[in-house]
C-alpha cells in the first residue's frame, strides 16, 4: 500500500539547508551595509537577496507575513508569490529584524524566515501585537498585559518570594526639559543629583571656566555629586520626580501606579 506524503515532512527533509542559504544571503547582503547609518538600504538590500534566494526554491510558495502590504513595499510583499513551483508552502519573511542595529553596527540584527505547508502560518495582519512573558514555573494569570506594569512586577515579585521588587533612579529628556525620577519600593533608593542652572553655577564658581562654557539651561543628572562644587547640585527626595530645564525647576511625590 502506498503511504500518502506528508507536505510538511517534504519541507523539512528537503529544504531544511536551501532555507539557511535564504537567511544566510540576506544577512550577508545586510551585514555589508552595517555601520553606514542607512537603515532602508540595509532593509531593501536584505529583501532583494531573500526574494532573489526564495525565487529558486522548489516550493509554490507565497508570502502571508512579511515586511509590508502590496504597494508599501516593492518585494518580499504579503501575497507575493515565490519558487520555481512544487510543493504549496506560506512564507513568513523578516529579511532584516533590527534595522537600527545593522544601521549603527550593533549586535542582534537577524534575517528571519519561516516557511510551512499552505495553510500552516496564519495570515496576520500588517500590525504589531502586544506580548507579554515570564519564565517557565509559574501560575497561569500571574502577569497580563491588562495589569499596569507595577502590579505585573509586585505580582511576579510575590511569586518568586522578592519582598522588594522596585529601585530604580531614571532621567529622560526631550532635548528641553529633564524629567529624573527616583524611587524604591523599600524606601531606600539608589541617591540622585541635579545641577542648579548654569546663571548660578557661574555665580557661585566665577573661577571655573568648564562651567561658564555651558548655557545657562543645561542640566546634570548625577548619581552622587562631584567636583567638590559645593551648593552647585540638589538632591532629589525618595520618591520624587524632578522636572529642570526649559526655565523650570519642579520637585514632587512620585510613585507607580497600584
Amino acid at each position: 500500500m502506498e503511504q500518502k506524503s506528508d507536505p510538511a515532512d517534504h519541507l523539512r527533509r528537503t529544504l531544511s539547508l536551501d532555507i539557511a542559504r535564504v537567511t544566510e544571503a540576506a544577512a550577508v547582503a545586510a551585514a555589508r551595509l552595517r555601520g553606514r547609518g542607512d537603515e532602508k538600504q540595509a532593509d531593501r538590500a536584505a529583501a532583494e537577496a531573500m526574494r532573489r534566494e526564495l525565487a529558486g526554491l522548489p516550493i509554490s510558495g507565497r508570502i502571508v507575513i512579511g515586511p509590508g502590504e502590496a504597494g508599501d513595499v516593492p518585494v518580499l510583499y504579503i501575497g507575493e508569490e515565490m519558487g520555481l513551483g512544487g510543493t504549496l508552502a506560506d512564507i513568513a519573511a523578516g529579511p532584516l529584524e533590527g534595522t537600527t542595529l545593522c544601521a549603527k553596527s550593533l549586535p542582534g540584527a537577524l534575517a528571519v524566515l519561516a516557511v510551512a505547508s499552505q495553510g500552516g502560518l496564519l495570515r496576520a495582519p500588517d500590525i504589531y501585537m502586544e506580548k507579554i512573558a515570564i519564565g517557565p514555573g509559574y501560575e497561569s494569570g500571574i502577569v497580563s498585559l491588562d495589569f499596569p506594569v507595577a502590579e505585573n512586577l509586585h505580582r511576579l515579585a510575590e511569586a518568586k518570594g522578592v519582598k522588594h521588587p522596585i529601585r530604580m533612579t531614571v532621567a529622560a529628556s526631550n532635548g528641553e526639559r529633564v524629567w529624573a525620577f527616583r524611587y524604591s519600593s523599600d524606601g531606600r533608593p539608589a541617591s540622585l543629583f541635579h545641577s542648579v542652572d548654569g546663571a548660578t553655577r557661574r555665580l557661585q564658581f566665577p573661577q571655573n571656566r568648564i562651567l561658564h562654557d555651558l548655557s545657562d539651561d543645561s542640566r546634570l543628572i548625577l548619581s552622587e555629586p562631584f567636583g567638590g562644587l559645593e551648593g552647585a547640585w540638589k538632591e532629589v527626595p525618595q520618591a520624587a520626580y524632578a522636572i529642570v530645564g526649559g526655565g523650570e525647576d519642579r520637585i514632587g511625590p512620585f510613585s507607580p501606579r497600584p
